[in-house]
């Protein structure tokens, strides 16, 4: 009986200490993509090392985490995956149509330019000899 309490508590504290490890890799990940995502936006020529470095951190990193996945027995409720999946896709669309209203909003703006120079060119001789 003694030996049963003993191994139950030995994978309590196997399980415990993956999912620890599963935690801290996911928060890595997390952080790997924060510097990705600054490193793409604030893009150059200089910082090509630094972006491949990231990736293949990023990479190696998503390799952990799939091998101490497989340490685990725990299951996700689908629900809580839809859930992620619905506000992962609603949020990437509400970026996709604030970038494109930005854009929207430019292209209006040099379309006026483009018209009032249009429209002013004619009559600039008539008011400005």
């Amino acid at each position: 009986m003694n030996s049963s309490k003993s191994t139950q508590s030995n994978e309590d504290d196997d399980s415990k200490q993956n999912l620890n490890q599963i935690t801290n890799s996911i928060q890595k990940t997390i952080g790997l993509l924060h510097e990705l995502h600054l490193t793409v936006t604030s893009f150059n020529a200089a910082s090509q090392l630094p972006l491949l470095q990231r990736l293949n951190a990023l990479v190696a990193e998503c390799g952990t985490m799939r091998t101490l996945a497989g340490n685990c027995n725990f299951q996700i409720p689908m629900e809580v995956i839809n859930l992620i999946h619905y506000l992962f896709t609603k949020d990437v669309f509400n970026s996709c149509i604030a970038k494109n209203q930005i854009t929207k909003s430019k292209m209006d703006a040099f379309k006026i330019a483009d018209v009032s120079a249009k429209l002013l060119d004619p009559t600039e001789g008539l008011f400005f000899p």
